[in-house]
């Protein structure tokens, strides 16, 4: 199965941020991301945009298992202006 995505941008030299939807689930990430935050909607969105200064993060990996494309839809709103948006 292998590390989550937001380790494996931080081992790389990126400055990473996971979003997760249970405390538990934030400690695969371990120390590598720079934020680690359980998604609750728009406070955590305005947290990712407080932490990148207010312009959004470059890139988002969705790697949601959810029959909803909420995930997905959200993402934008996470993002600064022309981010790379994979859905996994």
């Amino acid at each position: 199965r292998g590390p989550p995505p937001a380790r494996r941008a931080g081992a790389a030299g990126g400055e990473a941020v996971a979003l997760e939807v249970s405390a538990a689930a934030l400690e695969r990430h371990g120390p590598s991301v720079e934020l680690a935050l359980v998604d609750d909607g728009d406070p955590t969105t305005a947290a990712v945009l407080d932490w990148s200064r207010g312009r959004g993060v470059d890139a988002v990996l969705v790697t949601a298992a959810s029959r909803s494309a909420d995930p997905l839809v959200r993402a934008p709103s996470l993002s600064r202006d022309r981010a790379t948006v994979v859905l996994v």
